[in-house]
């Protein structure tokens, strides 16, 4: 029969577990290299070499390696032993070493001890040889024999990915016989204080985060507003897996205020803004961060046509009277022809989807609220709350009952006169556009599309991307009344046109390719496609005009004299 009893007892660890964080605590050989290179640090090294070939990779350094055989049980044979305060730079749980365990059979040799480990054939069994004194290794070497080996790309990888995770530590880190990292202390930063070296930049999508120069993290650049590099000059709080800082950690949170701040200061008044920066204002607006003077200029109001609006632009609509976005909000994706061209006609603020996502908005009503809870904090009241519920949201369809988003192609019966000669016109400067987008090393398509006439109300021309690029009637009639420059008008639209490769009749976006593209073919002043197209416009329907004996507009007439001027003038000293 038991008897009753109570004793108190420790919790242990079995073989399996340890040979799990042993095997799996390591995602790569370059996050492995990176453990040893902080061992290295922590040991008082004062530069650590590794050599890495497809088969295999070494670690050498020159610090105090293990002085005896307490040393080795303590810290090298038992995973876990804490450290005492001060004696490491990085080092926090005597874990990482299991990652060079995990990927290759390994071999240390330090002073007159040499290990050998082999946890895949042999488990957690390892060899230990104490040599004699005259064979003894300064510091500690470590060998390891790869389990699988590399192919090129992968050990391509490994080592552009090293790179970057030890780009700042302050001691040499040499790979294959080159120095991979930069002392910070000697380097330039915008920020130096005594927690961190700061670097800014805004074009940068992420805000890299360096543990004593070692990589941990990057932050999406929105998390604080800027994108750039921190190397910390005193310990992070870091998870287990040294990939995260913990939000409790007191150093980076002074980094993160020094980091939030420059955003604040820098992007509540920049011209242009970044997605990222964009999305750190709005969160600090939801937060409260700002005051009654800052907050209403926030251009964070996207609409389709991707123009940036303030916050204060939503008070229009609390004026009593129509105002230049009439007196309603439609919520549609960017580029959206039908809602951007109501949004032209004053009918209302077209407000891109992006913009919702931007404030984690599930519809525009959604939004509505959020933005007006953020003024009211930092007015203090009510009002804005109050007043943004009254505001109408509707939907996108319903702007079809006031424009139709219909286009419409012309057939030749139904072409007035004059509006045959224009497409004529358009027609005989075709080709200088198509030659230059089919020539351009920027666009993948090519070919001349026919050009034709038709109605719409929201476009001023289209394209199916790969047949015909049609033009709105009335468009092209204002622009032949106004001579040259509406011919350039008509032929940056014709290039325009070209440059799509997709019907463009539901969505009108364009991409950094296409922008770059219509840039280059723009202001290409060698082949100039734009201004021959344009200059062709104008001379050819000057020319039809008058030989169906009809009178040119003034502008034509003042484009054609001007046109005869700067020939005499060539003539007159012998220009090309």
């Amino acid at each position: 029969m038991t008897q009753p009893r109570q004793e108190t007892r420790t919790f242990g660890m079995h073989p399996n577990l340890l040979m799990d964080v042993i095997r799996k605590q390591a995602g790569s050989i370059s996050k492995a290299l990176l453990e040893a290179v902080m061992n290295s640090g922590d040991a008082g090294a004062t530069r650590c070499e590794i050599e890495i070939d497809a088969d295999r990779f070494s670690i050498r350094d020159d610090g105090r390696g293990f002085q005896n055989e307490a040393e080795i049980t303590a810290h090298f044979e038992t995973f876990g032993t804490p450290h005492e305060e001060g004696d490491a730079v990085w080092g926090r749980y005597r874990m990482g070493r299991g990652q060079l365990m995990s990927f290759g059979r390994n071999k240390w040799a330090s002073n007159v001890f040499r290990m050998e480990v082999d946890v895949k054939n042999r488990g957690l069994d390892y060899d230990l040889h104490v040599v004699d004194a005259k064979h003894a290794v300064a510091g500690c070497q470590i060998e390891v024999e790869l389990y699988e080996p590399l192919l090129p790309s992968d050990l391509d990888r490994t080592l552009r990915e090293f790179k970057d995770m030890a780009a700042w530590v302050s001691i040499p880190v040499i790979v294959n016989g080159k120095i991979l990292s930069t002392d910070p202390a000697t380097a330039s930063w915008d920020i130096v204080d005594e927690d961190a070296y700061i670097r800014i930049a805004s074009s940068r999508a992420t805000l890299d985060v360096y543990n004593l120069g070692v990589l941990v993290t990057r932050m999406p650049a929105h998390t604080y507003g800027v994108g750039g590099v921190v190397v910390s000059r005193k310990r992070l709080d870091v998870n287990f897996a040294r990939n995260d800082v913990q939000r409790s950690c007191p150093v980076f949170r002074r980094i993160a205020k020094h980091l939030q701040a420059h955003a604040n200061q820098q992007n509540a008044t920049k011209a242009r803004l970044t997605d990222a920066e964009r999305q750190n204002l709005a969160d600090q607006a939801v937060a409260g961060e700002f005051d009654r003077k800052t907050l209403p200029e926030l251009k964070l109001i996207t609409d389709v046509a991707g123009r940036q609006h303030k916050i204060s632009v939503l008070n229009q609509f609390n004026s009593g009277s129509p105002g230049r976005f009439g007196s309603q909000v439609v919520i549609a994706p960017r580029g959206d022809q039908l809602a951007e061209t109501a949004q032209q006609r004053g009918l209302c603020l077209a407000i891109s989807q992006e913009t919702l996502e931007r404030f984690d908005a599930a519809n525009g009503r959604e939004l509505l609220e959020r933005l007006g809870a953020a003024m009211d904090r930092a007015w203090g009241h009510g009002y804005f709350s109050r007043g943004y519920a009254q505001i109408p949201v509707v939907s996108r369809d319903s702007l079809s009952d006031v424009i139709s988003d219909n286009h419409v192609l012309l057939k030749a019966r139904e072409l007035k006169p004059t509006e045959k000669l224009m497409l004529e016109t358009l027609t005989y400067s075709n080709h200088y556009i198509a030659s230059a987008v089919s020539r351009s090393p920027l666009v993948a398509h090519s070919g001349m599309r026919k050009l034709v006439l038709g109605v719409s109300e929201t476009a001023l021309a289209w394209t199916d991307g790969s047949s015909f690029i049609a033009f709105d009637r009335t468009y092209v009639a204002q622009q032949m009344k106004r001579g040259y420059a509406g011919a350039y008008q008509l032929a940056l639209t014709l290039l325009h046109e070209y440059l799509h490769d997709s019907a463009d009749t539901e969505s009108h976006i364009h991409d950094h390719a296409f922008y770059e593209a219509y840039h280059e073919l723009s202001g290409d002043h060698d082949s100039d496609p734009v201004g021959r197209a344009a200059e062709a416009i104008a001379k050819r329907f000057a020319f039809v005009l008058q030989k169906e004996g009809r009178k040119p507009s003034s502008a034509y007439l003042k484009t054609t004299d001007h046109n005869a001027t700067i020939e005499r003038t060539r003539d007159r000293l012998d220009l090309d």
